[in-house]
């Protein structure tokens, strides 16, 4: 569904035609399908389980569910215990399975795990390519030092306004969920006065997203 979302927008956006949208969106929806025939054979598996069963069938259906794009609330419900999600934006996943974190290599006991490190790179320049590649350098580098996960990333050939496309595309992904953080080169020369502004910083608090420039120094948040 994220896909289908992601080619509407693009719909919207002029960026395909309708025939495109149409012929993705059938396709995006078949993939769907097959992956739903997976997880409910999955979900049929893990109900057979039995107490007694040993870890090495329990590591085969976990080798598969990694595998996966897509869950459904069946599947979830037969792999999760519980769900926390604190003010700061962070989820704590409590798994039902001991050897969930066995199968993906990780080193400690803990029955949970945590996701809040995915990041949106922003950058922009009127100064051409290869400065705006440099800020682009910049932005990568933060995010590796800070040890996030980059999910996405946007930028304007020209200079620093909240209007522009690459911006917009930015705020987009805030909007919809998608990051925890977001790494611009720097928000100096935006005027924070203005109602456009206000509207943009609070949009950003209120979904608990944190702005960072690219020396690593917060900005909003």
């Amino acid at each position: 569904m994220q896909k289908n979302n992601e080619l509407f927008e693009a719909l919207i956006d002029g960026k395909i035609s309708d025939s495109d949208y149409r012929e993705k969106s059938a396709t995006n929806t078949e993939h769907i399908n097959s992956l739903q025939a997976e997880t409910d054979s999955i979900a049929a598996e893990i109900k057979k389980l039995s107490p007694t069963q040993n870890d090495n069938t329990e590591h085969k259906l976990l080798a598969r569910l990694l595998a996966l794009e897509h869950m459904d609330k069946p599947l979830v419900d037969s792999l999760i215990k519980s769900v926390k999600i604190s003010l700061g934006g962070k989820i704590q996943i409590e798994w039902k399975f001991s050897c969930f974190h066995d199968i993906m290599d990780l080193n400690d006991d803990s029955s949970t795990a945590e996701v809040s490190n995915r990041v949106w790179l922003y950058y922009c320049s009127d100064d051409g390519w290869e400065e705006l590649n440099r800020m682009r350098t910049g932005v990568m580098d933060c995010a590796s030092r800070m040890s996030l996960t980059v999910i996405g990333e946007s930028f304007d050939n020209a200079g620093l306004s909240i209007t522009a496309k690459g911006f917009k595309e930015m705020q987009r992904a805030v909007r919809q969920g998608r990051v925890d953080k977001v790494i611009v080169p720097t928000l100096d020369g935006v005027a924070k006065t203005t109602n456009a502004y206000r509207a943009f910083e609070k949009a950003i608090l209120k979904r608990n997203v944190k702005f960072y420039d690219m020396h690593g120094n917060l900005i909003i948040g």
